[in-house]
């Protein structure tokens, strides 16, 4: 598939590679979005080739080991760091959960979620608050839909206590897109 380069950052020509998009928006791109053309052929040779040599086939191992360390090292190139420090999980729901459940919680804490959050955020930000006794605090950014200023609105919900903020570039229920730049530097800001 051409990159955003190749197609002069054409969207409508860009789009034209995901079948489900051909006529119809779509937001929601976290565990189940819509794939380009050339991915859909991807996995059906995949599938096919593990079904000729079985699953459990040595080949079909090393084929996707190679192709979980490629996928690894664009998106590392396209980060800016290295491929080690990038980890490849079922879903997003999963690899919130690793970070989420990764960090050293301490009764008191505050984690800060935005009211535009996954189900799957907010469900993994209830069970920390119950096991560790932290407190979640929301802040909306629903109300900045079009006007207003997330990145403040986000800062401003900041507390001395509060150890994480965790936040969806798009927003999954509206598409909004939000500035993630603008919105470190507000809390950094506001932390300091």
């Amino acid at each position: 598939m051409p990159d955003a380069a190749e197609l002069g950052h054409d969207l409508d020509a860009y789009r034209q590679h995901f079948p489900a998009l051909r006529n119809k928006r779509y937001f929601n791109y976290g565990g189940q979005g819509p794939l380009p053309q050339v991915a859909l052929d991807a996995i059906l040779d995949a599938y096919t080739r593990m079904q000729q040599d079985g699953p459990f086939a040595r080949s079909v191992f090393a084929e996707m080991t190679t192709q979980s360390d490629l996928l690894r090292g664009a998106i590392a190139q396209d980060l800016g760091v290295t491929a080690n420090t990038i980890t490849l999980t079922e879903s997003v729901s999963v690899g919130c959960n690793i970070a989420l459940w990764g960090l050293p919680w301490q009764k008191g804490d505050r984690l800060l979620l935005t009211d535009c959050e996954h189900p799957g955020i907010v469900a993994a930000a209830q069970e920390l608050s119950r096991r560790f006794c932290i407190e979640i605090d929301t802040c909306s950014v629903l109300s900045t839909l079009n006007q207003g200023d997330p990145a403040e609105t986000i800062a401003n919900a900041v507390q001395p206590r509060t150890r994480l903020v965790v936040l969806s570039h798009i927003l999954w229920n509206t598409g909004q897109v939000l500035p993630l730049a603008e919105i470190m530097s507000a809390c950094r800001r506001q932390n300091s």
